[in-house]
């Protein structure tokens, strides 16, 4: 978080280590069990429970209240699976008074773009992003969570640096482009149309976990997501790593640290996977390599035990080349001392990784293996993770992120049942197709992605094309836009409060060659449509007893 600042750390950089450090091979990792995991959520958690302040809040630095509480009530619903009720009496008793102050801070004017927002030291986007994934994991602790979200929602999507807020596209020649599609600190406007991909991380995740990136947005965001990406098909790069940057044309203007660094990598791999881009993309691909070099290269520095720098990283290659140790005289990869934010980064990537790869604890190759590695391995004593500053803001919030990343590993969530698709006409047209299907009751399930293929069932969360992803209590969808006679196969994949275990696959199928078409003139939303159901005709009148389905995001 490039301006949520505390006290300025610089970290020492060790440059006497073993050659035999050069290759990621040579990096070991400790099996963490699910118990690991488990335990050191439990511990974060314990420490969180030492630093809520008496007004409800988290944290000492009054600057930051609202994104460190916003990250101590995520720790919380992780440990509770997202249901306040699974927690302690004591616990729950701070979770509901942490979600009141949240309340409390959110605006209440009329202003016609900062109501419904938050902001801690005119920090719209990261206060208002941060506070909506909270209330998102602990929607059953209070009464006005509904409607906070609502409003938060929509303050997000006026603050996002795009039409219909500003006028801007995102062509590669047009001036405009390098702003237009992400977040910034404010509220876009005539003199402050900026966009960064730190902004735009905690901008679109908070979208995200409140029913998802609007596909508007998301056509959008992506062209500005090209541009911070060190790729030779973006002009606005000057390398090939497939890294990400803090803003286009980042080594014209920005420090190297801030330019193909790990932070910025993990945001722009999830801001992929929310915009619905395929993991067959060029750019996703490239992303995803770049971003597992980033673990082993963390897994190198922990190697070096009492010398770990434990710090974020960057890359100044011209290339992809792997991985090797920090500090050594043939090593490409630094250090971002001062910069910081290594569990910041840890979580974004653990959610741009998790959005394409399934995480697997068993395999010493997989993301979570490494991230669970990293991270149960550094926790402190007393149960907190050390703020690597500046990113990481405070010990509060780097535990917040750790264990944002960590999850629980609990066993994946049961499927949904009574998963159904029945085509309906859209403005004449059979086009759409009505998506149902009632929620598991398990505590640890957090809501169902839906993907569709045209020739066969998807056969994975990332496999095909994302319909949805709809967070708990969502039980319907709308598929629109699709083509008329053509069959639809559709797989609905449940996961877990953390987003990132998902459970088996329920489907269903739809063939859009046949539906009940509304009159000329007269959408579904007409009140003269005439729904599917069932006709009667009596004495030349035709009465129709039809069900509207109606969109709902979550």
């Amino acid at each position: 978080m490039k301006r949520i600042t505390g006290v300025i750390g610089i970290f020492a950089v060790p440059i006497s280590f073993a050659l035999s450090q050069i290759s990621a091979g040579a990096a070991t990792t400790v099996t963490p069990t699910g118990q690991d995991v488990n335990t050191a959520v439990e511990k974060g958690v314990a420490y969180l429970d030492t630093q809520q302040n008496l007004n409800g809040s988290y944290g000492i630095n009054s600057g930051i209240a609202i994104p460190e509480t916003s990250l101590a009530l995520i720790a919380y619903g992780v440990s509770d699976r997202g249901d306040v009720n699974n927690l302690s009496a004591d616990r729950k008793a701070k979770v509901k008074k942490a979600v009141q102050w949240l309340l409390d801070q959110q605006d209440k004017s009329t202003d016609v773009q900062k109501k419904g927002a938050w902001q801690s030291s005119n920090l719209y986007t990261y206060s208002t992003g941060l506070a909506l994934s909270a209330l998102s994991f602990s929607k059953n602790a209070n009464a006005g969570t509904a409607d906070a979200i609502t409003a938060g929602r929509a303050a997000l999507i006026r603050l996002f640096q795009g039409p219909p807020n500003q006028v801007c596209t995102t062509v590669d020649t047009d001036p405009t482009s390098n702003n237009c599609g992400g977040f910034n600190y404010d509220f876009p406007s005539v003199n402050d149309f900026r966009s960064d991909e730190s902004n735009t991380g905690f901008g679109l995740t908070g979208l995200q976990l409140t029913g998802g990136v609007p596909p508007a947005f998301a056509a959008i965001d992506v062209g500005w997501q090209r541009h911070v990406q060190e790729l030779s098909t973006n002009k606005k790069a000057t390398r090939n790593d497939g890294g990400g940057t803090y803003q286009p044309n980042c080594e014209a203007q920005w420090p190297a640290s801030f330019c193909s660094n790990a932070n910025d990598t993990g945001s722009l791999l999830f801001g992929y996977g929310y915009d619905g881009v395929a993991k067959s993309d060029a750019g996703v691909a490239a992303a995803l390599k770049f971003g597992q070099d980033v673990l082993d290269v963390y897994e190198l520095d922990k190697a070096k035990g009492t010398d770990a720098a434990r710090t974020m990283v960057y890359h100044t290659g011209a290339n992809e080349d792997g991985s090797c140790s920090p500090g050594l005289q043939a090593c490409d990869w630094h250090y971002a001392s001062g910069e910081g934010g290594y569990h910041y980064s840890l979580w974004a990537l653990s959610k741009g990784l998790g959005e394409y790869i399934s995480p697997d604890l068993t395999s010493a190759t997989n993301w979570y293996h490494k991230i669970a590695d990293l991270l149960v391995s550094q926790q402190g004593e007393n149960g907190s993770w050390p703020a690597d500053l500046r990113d990481d803001a405070s010990v509060v919030a780097a535990t917040g992120f750790a264990i944002f990343a960590l999850g629980l590993a609990a066993t994946p969530p049961p499927p949904v049942t009574n998963f159904s698709a029945a085509p309906f006409a859209v403005n004449g047209q059979c086009t759409g197709v009505h998506l149902s299907w009632t929620n598991p009751n398990s505590p640890n399930y957090g809501g169902v992605e839906i993907r569709r293929r045209t020739d066969q069932s998807p056969s994975s969360h990332s496999d095909g094309t994302l319909v949805t992803k709809a967070n708990r209590p969502a039980t319907k969808f709308d598929d629109k836009g699709l083509t008329a006679n053509k069959t639809y196969f559709y797989g609905a994949f449940s996961y877990d409060t953390t987003g990132q275990l998902f459970g088996p696959e329920a489907t269903a199928t739809a063939s859009t060659a046949t539906c009940v078409l509304a009159p000329t003139g007269q959408p579904r939303s007409s009140p003269n449509y005439l729904g599917p159901g069932l006709l009667l005709f009596v004495l030349g009148l035709a009465v129709a007893f039809g069900r509207e389905r109606r969109l709902r995001l979550g």
